[in-house]
């Protein structure tokens, strides 16, 4: 069976493609665009018919990266390492509780501290006041 970081190096290699594809497409139809643009006049028939076809093109693409992340998802769950990246997920998740726990506290605190220099600040207006 694949390992996790050979199905990640085939999903990147894959994503890569696609994503290079889709970008090239877009400048494509951008530059037909611009150049009727900087012509100023509308797009004719063919470049109306190409940026379509260009659309639909990008459209499949999206579809392909939605198989290909699906494909990947399906590979990782059958992938040897998995029950050591579940282990991490786990791990790290705990670590996130911890720290959410943390910062909690922290929040308690500044609230308490902010309740204290407000406190502070409405002494030292009176005392201001009345000198």
């Amino acid at each position: 069976m694949a390992r996790i970081a050979e199905i990640k190096e085939e999903f990147d290699i894959a994503c890569t493609a696609i994503e290079e594809l889709d970008q090239a497409l877009a400048v494509e139809s951008k530059r037909i665009k611009g150049s009727a643009f900087d012509e100023q006049r509308d797009l004719n028939a063919a470049e109306i018919k190409r940026r379509k076809s260009i659309s639909g093109t990008r459209m499949e693409l999206a579809k392909a990266m939605t198989e290909l992340g699906q494909n990947s998802i399906d590979e990782l769950e059958r992938s040897d390492d998995i029950d050591s990246l579940i282990k991490e997920i786990k791990a790290i998740n705990q670590q996130l509780t911890d720290d959410l726990d943390e910062l909690r506290i922290m929040v308690e605190y500044s609230e308490k501290a902010a309740r204290v220099a407000d406190g502070l600040a409405k002494v030292v207006a009176t005392v201001i006041k009345y000198g």
